[in-house]
């Protein structure tokens, strides 16, 4: 079968399945609604806006603007620090090389994530949440350092009168709030239909807790983190620090859409995630018997 006919396909086949399975459908539309209202908008939407505003006022030039995604990327959650390189790639106050390498280090779990959810709410252990924010911060900073420490330790070249201004606050905060409803929007979609996508499969496949945990982690992370609950600790807490480091098709698709309109690729964003999930669960295997 070609791609091409695949794709075509594709579409289709959900809707066949929509019409055997529409208890399954309207249940994970419903969970992904829920999941969007309930969780996503609270801790998502302030961070968009603000770090719209943020982007938007630092002024055009600033040589070390690369450490605003780096900050927001670790400290807000996905996909904000995917969004913050975006607009500061589509404003010309970043390179398209730099911004690549960014988005592979910089678009990470929220610690409240990670510390409160996957450690307190799922492994019943907030200093396992704690570790695994640390070491999603130790693995982000490596790549910081190893793309622009040079630039991190070099004073900034002090610019002549004629400098670019950032745009008055009052302007920013309309076009920053006109921007995350427009990014919240489709964030929420994709929650939604992959959150509907892996219902359909569970029920399709009549899948165990340990298939659908894992399609979940691959899909929608915050569904397959859930999942993990039922499992023995040795085993949850790894499989924890894997998903959180690839971070779902879900959030590939939202970064993906976030990055269109600064002609960036997301293939750098995938190779980071591919390699932060690799190394988060390599390390968590190795360091869990201490914690």
């Amino acid at each position: 079968m070609t791609k091409s006919t695949a794709n075509f396909l594709f579409p289709f086949f959900c809707l066949a399945l929509c019409l055997i399975f529409p208890t399954a459908c309207s249940e994970g539309v419903a969970r992904g609604l829920s999941l969007s209202l309930d969780a996503a908008l609270p801790a998502l939407f302030p961070a968009l806006v603000l770090s719209g505003i943020l982007v938007r006022q630092i002024g055009k030039g600033g040589e070390k603007c690369f450490l605003i995604p780096f900050v927001l990327g670790l400290f807000c959650g996905f996909p904000i620090g995917a969004a913050s390189v975006a607009g500061l790639v589509r404003d010309g106050r970043l390179s398209k090389k730099d911004g690549e390498r960014l988005l592979f280090f910089c678009n990470n779990a929220s610690p409240a994530f990670l510390i409160s959810y996957c450690g307190k709410t799922v492994l019943g252990d907030t200093k396992k949440g704690l570790f695994l924010f640390l070491l999603q911060s130790v693995l982000s900073a490596f790549f910081l350092f190893f793309w622009f420490g040079k630039r991190m330790l070099r004073r900034e070249k002090k610019k002549e009168k004629k400098e670019a201004h950032a745009p008055d606050f009052w302007k920013s905060l309309p076009d920053a709030l006109r921007e995350s409803t427009n990014s919240f929007l489709y964030i929420m979609s994709c929650v939604i239909f992959f959150s509907f996508f892996t219902e359909l499969m569970r029920h399709l496949f009549s899948l165990t807790h340990f298939s659908f945990a894992m399609l979940g982690l691959f899909s929608e992370l915050c569904g397959g983190v859930s999942h993990l609950r039922y499992f023995a600790p040795s085993l949850a807490f790894p499989l924890c620090a894997l998903g959180c480091g690839w971070g779902g098709c879900s959030v590939h698709l939202q970064t993906a859409g976030l990055l269109e309109n600064a002609s960036l690729s997301v293939k750098s964003h995938l190779a980071g995630k591919i390699t932060f999930s690799l190394l988060m669960f390599l390390m968590t295997l190795f360091f869990q018997k201490l914690l």
